[in-house]
């Protein structure tokens, strides 16, 4: 798996991170846990198409993720847009056909299996149809580009490995040792 340029080198942008229609847990974990990297040294949101679901909206609040749920958004503000946990336009809701004229730079971050029609240019691609959950693919790119995992990123991080892995039903050795991870950086935040 080749991963796109170092996050830490993405810097003075301005980002929409947009998770697939009807957001579930790893979508909206995987999108914060960009967010809460990326809007250090850029301008970011984060966006969900028509809805998201229970859990991820319970979630969401818990944990202080700001999104914004949209129906209309433009995107023409953005330079930028990371496209999280889906492949196919037809996930994207109302922002699919904007998506598909977008003029910046994509990214997209999936482990979904892969599609004929590929959206984003191969280099700008972090997809792995054997990873557990889209927050195991941003877990590797974040330790790749060297940044370290606050409690929030972490605890993001934990949440979509166990939703998206039944509850470690299709966990592997690498789900566990991520997880041990994201636990010991997410421990005080998990006490309270």
């Amino acid at each position: 798996m080749l991963l796109p340029k170092p996050l830490s080198s993405i810097k003075g942008k301005k980002i929409a991170l947009i998770t697939h229609s009807g957001a579930d847990v790893d979508a909206i974990c995987a999108a914060a846990s960009l967010y809460f990297s990326l809007a250090k040294k850029n301008k970011a949101s984060i966006l969900v198409p028509e809805h998201i679901s229970l859990p991820a909206k319970s979630l969401a609040k818990k944990l202080k993720i700001p999104y914004t749920l949209t129906q209309k958004q433009s995107l023409k503000q953005f330079d930028t847009l990371f496209l999280v946990d889906f492949n196919d336009l037809k996930m994207a809701g109302v922002l699919a056909p904007q998506i598909k004229s977008f003029k910046g730079t994509l990214f997209l971050i999936d482990h979904h299996r892969t599609t004929k029609k590929k959206i984003v240019p191969s280099q700008n691609t972090l997809a792995d149809q054997n990873a557990v959950a889209s927050c195991e693919l941003v877990f590797d790119w974040l330790k790749k580009s060297h940044i370290s995992l606050d409690r929030r990123t972490a605890t993001c991080l934990a949440a979509g490995l166990v939703t998206d892995s039944a509850y470690f039903l299709t966990a592997n050795s690498k789900t566990f040792s991520m997880m041990s991870s994201c636990l010991k950086s997410s421990e005080p935040l998990f006490s309270r």
